[in-house]
């Protein structure tokens, strides 16, 4: 059982509020995550402290509400692989790299080679497939077309007005906000923890 599925079980606790406050994190957790906050009974409030960027603002994105400070940065919707390349510093030196392996892409992305054309390839379509699943669901969790989900998708990221005005939180706002919508909507006084 997860802590949310606790929440979730704990007749006490009437909403649930996230706070989140990172720049990135794992892409299958935060899509594991996202998926397990949908099926959450409870109310989900995410209050975005400093920021909620890439796999962040994926989980942020599946909730009831988003609260956002006016300088908290927000987005940065994008995927993305990068290493160096130290190969041509290896040649520099005068140390060779000797790779036996079974499988064309068994190295792929080895800081230790150049990177071929082929593998180029392979990464670039892994990416495609890993940006179409974060859009697609960040569209279905806000309710935005396609088109207007890619076009939030470039890997910018935006403080709290700008991510207001295109959709991407709620309503501007601290965990006091969070604390008076809470007491407003469910007619309890609230006990943030």
């Amino acid at each position: 059982m997860t802590g949310l599925d606790l929440a979730n079980n704990t007749k006490e606790l009437k909403a649930i509020v996230l706070e989140i406050n990172s720049y990135s994190g794992s892409l299958v957790a935060s899509e594991e995550i996202a998926n397990k906050i949908k099926d959450i009974e409870k109310p989900i409030i995410s209050f975005i402290r400093c920021a909620s960027n890439s796999r962040l603002y994926w989980i942020a994105s599946a909730k009831d509400m988003i609260f956002a400070s006016k300088l908290s940065n927000v987005g940065s919707i994008r995927v993305t692989i990068s290493y160096i390349d130290e190969s041509k510093l290896n040649e520099k030196t005068g140390y060779t790299w000797n790779s036996l392996s079974m499988g064309k892409f068994k190295y792929s992305g080895s800081e230790h080679k150049a990177l071929t054309k082929d593998e180029r390839i392979l990464f670039e379509r892994d990416l495609k497939i890993i940006y179409d699943e974060f859009v697609k669901s960040i569209s279905i969790n806000w309710g935005f077309c396609i088109e207007k989900a890619v076009s939030l998708a470039d890997g910018s990221t935006m403080q709290g007005e700008l991510a207001l005005q295109n959709g991407l939180i709620d309503e501007i706002g601290s965990l006091k906000e969070v604390e008076v919508y809470l007491e407003k909507n469910l007619c309890v006084k609230p006990e943030i923890c």
